[in-house]
């Protein structure tokens, strides 16, 4: 029972829900491009993108466990904590997460042989699941090096809008593309005060993450990000982004200042986690006006 508790809290349920958000923004984008919506696809490739997801959530807990010890855990970072309470060995979460690689490749090999899934579908799944590995396991060790941030943006911003894109539009395309650019900036945002939260203890085991080589200018990057996600916005618009999407989008902007001020102040850790939230739910109601 022990094992099974832990397996759930190290499979971060709260922080899932960021990846559902960026799958029914994906999703929304198909229904405006597509006009139509396959259920069943819909549901089956939220669950491949589910179990692919805990995969790199086990893998993040297992990899993690000398700064994850000695930080202070909250609702975004920190990690899960089972591992640091030394009830549950280390090594049951990387089984876990071979576990979820494995389920994943069996759900994605069948969705393909069901015809759900393209190549181009397969091509993503493949490359996400190796940079979801790469992010915290060796050999690359990505967010050891500088690069996680990157990292993780790319794979909330780009691959988790078009996992739920391409079962519904079948081909990647220039635009699909584009229109994840602001995905994955808001992304990036979020990871900012997520992992400025954690620099002390990254800091002290060698974890040289971005916000750890930036310092203080950590804030400076984060305006200029925001500056960045409302002007690929307006870029966009109106041939990637529709009119209604774009309006809601911006809506989003006072709060993106506030969520800045705050964390510049105070180093509040949900404030790019809570603008990540809110840019997702405004392109989503966005692009489902502009398809009614």
């Amino acid at each position: 029972m022990e094992h099974a508790q832990g397996a759930v809290r190290m499979a971060r349920p709260f922080v899932l829900l960021a990846g559902v958000l960026a799958y029914l923004v994906g999703l929304a984008y198909a229904w405006f491009r597509v006009g139509s919506i396959d259920p069943i696809a819909a549901v089956y490739g939220l669950l491949v993108l589910m179990t692919a997801t805990m995969m790199g959530h086990y893998a993040d807990e297992y990899a993690d466990l000398d700064t994850d010890s000695i930080t202070r855990r909250t609702w975004f970072s920190g990690g899960s904590g089972v591992l640091p309470e030394g009830r549950i060995p280390p090594r049951f979460a990387l089984r876990m997460a071979l576990a979820m690689l494995v389920i994943t490749l069996f759900l994605a090999g069948a969705g393909w042989i069901w015809g759900m899934f393209t190549l181009d579908y397969l091509a993503l799944l493949a490359l996400s699941l190796f940079l979801g590995w790469s992010y915290s396991m060796p050999p690359l060790r990505l967010e050891r090096r500088g690069w996680g941030e990157l990292d993780n943006a790319f794979l909330g911003g780009f691959s988790m809008v078009l996992a739920g894109y391409l079962p519904q539009a079948d081909n990647l395309d220039l635009d699909s593309l584009f229109f994840c650019m602001p995905m994955f900036l808001v992304v990036l945002i979020n990871l900012i005060p997520v992992h400025w939260s954690d620099r002390e203890a990254d800091r002290a085991v060698g974890k040289i993450t971005m916000v750890v080589k930036m310092g203080e200018r950590a804030s400076t990057l984060y305006l200029l990000l925001i500056a960045s996600l409302y002007v690929a916005t307006l870029l966009l618009w109106p041939d990637i982004i529709p009119t209604e999407a774009m309006a809601l989008m911006l809506l989003t902007f006072p709060f993106a200042l506030w969520s800045y001020l705050r964390f510049k102040r105070r180093g509040d850790e949900w404030t790019g986690s809570l603008l990540m939230g809110s840019f997702f739910l405004a392109t989503i109601a966005g692009l489902t006006l502009a398809s009614l």
